[in-house]
């Protein structure tokens, strides 16, 4: 039998579709049994000037302790419209320097986007114990509703398994 998707891969809401008016904190994710984490945050227009932030975290487990930041960030994609993303057929290529945050740019407040980041669990700090990652959302200013939701897909699982005897992502 072929194998499906979820026989090799594990899907976590991290932050639920909420107005990002009020900064948000993700839910960390488990990268003991996953090789890595991609993160997909999604939003909608909203007032200029009000540019969307995401900040990368890791943890030593899914409780957030010893929480601190994530800074291997250098590159991500986006894809950005006005309001409708589906006219948008190819991400834009995105390099900062290495840093637990993403500053999206100045119009990203007023226009839809898509945002993908992906994360190795060989770049986390394994050697003190942190194998937990999470995402938190806030924006530049306080101006209106801004609605967003980040997902992430873990990939690369150490055991396969299928979907029904799956390894959990939210449990230690």
């Amino acid at each position: 039998m072929a194998k499906r998707f979820l026989d090799e891969a594990q899907v976590v809401s991290v932050i639920a579709p909420l107005d990002l008016d009020t900064d948000r904190t993700g839910k960390y994710v488990s990268l003991k049994n996953y090789g890595r984490a991609v993160f997909i945050f999604t939003k909608s227009p909203g007032t200029a000037g009000d540019d969307a932030n995401l900040d990368f975290q890791q943890a030593t487990d899914i409780a957030g302790t010893s929480a601190k930041d994530l800074d291997v960030v250098a590159t991500y994609w986006t894809k950005q419209a006005a309001t409708d993303l589906t006219g948008v057929g190819t991400f834009t290529e995105n390099t900062q320097s290495a840093a637990s945050e993403i500053n999206f740019n100045d119009t990203s407040a007023e226009q839809a986007l898509l945002a993908v980041v992906e994360i190795r669990s060989d770049q986390l700090d394994v050697n003190n114990g942190f194998d937990c990652v999470s995402v938190n959302a806030s924006l530049d200013a306080s101006g209106g509703a801004q609605y967003g939701a980040v997902v992430v897909l873990l990939l690369d699982p150490r055991y396969p398994q299928s979907p029904s005897t799956e390894l959990s992502a939210i449990a230690d």
